[in-house]
């Protein structure tokens, strides 16, 4: 039988994996130059290294989206992420950067398909295109730009 195309990994692998990442960051790097805009920022180009490591597998992960529980798994790890990278309204708890970040996640599952299929960006291209554009969402949403900034430099 052949093996799945994605795995979801368990809380304790994907927790050690972050860790062993921040380690590497912060061996590379003072405490004071690390921010977490920076993690986010690498944290891009992990994922963008797993993809083109990983062309088949990802694009198997695109083709299964249609099937119930890979595209309930696809919409949860979205809702996750918005929710994670929008921090609540000091007025309410509503969180004003999740539908932009839920938004850029879909743009970004497009931006990676078209590379892995098309192939006529390389990968700091493709690192730029992403974060401009969450940049430009974010903005849009009414963000403050000088608060994101770090975000795409």
């Amino acid at each position: 039988m052949a093996e799945p195309a994605y795995r979801r990994l368990q809380v304790d692998e994907r927790r050690r994996r972050l860790l062993d990442r921040a380690t590497e960051l912060f061996a590379r790097h003072g405490y004071d130059e690390l921010s977490m805009a920076r993690i986010g920022r690498e944290a891009v180009d992990v994922w963008l290294d797993w993809i083109d490591t990983h062309r088949d597998a990802y694009l198997a992960l695109q083709r299964s989206a249609g099937i119930p529980e890979v595209k309930e798994l696809i919409e949860r790890v979205r809702e996750e992420t918005a929710s994670a990278c929008s921090p609540r309204s000091a007025s309410r708890s509503r969180r004003p950067c999740a539908p932009p970040v839920r938004a850029w996640l879909w743009y970004m599952d497009g931006v990676c398909l078209d590379w892995v299929h098309e192939g006529d960006l390389d990968h700091d291209a493709v690192r730029g295109l992403l974060l401009g554009t969450l940049l430009g969402a974010l903005t849009a949403a009414g963000l403050d730009p000088a608060a994101l900034g770090e975000l795409v430099r």
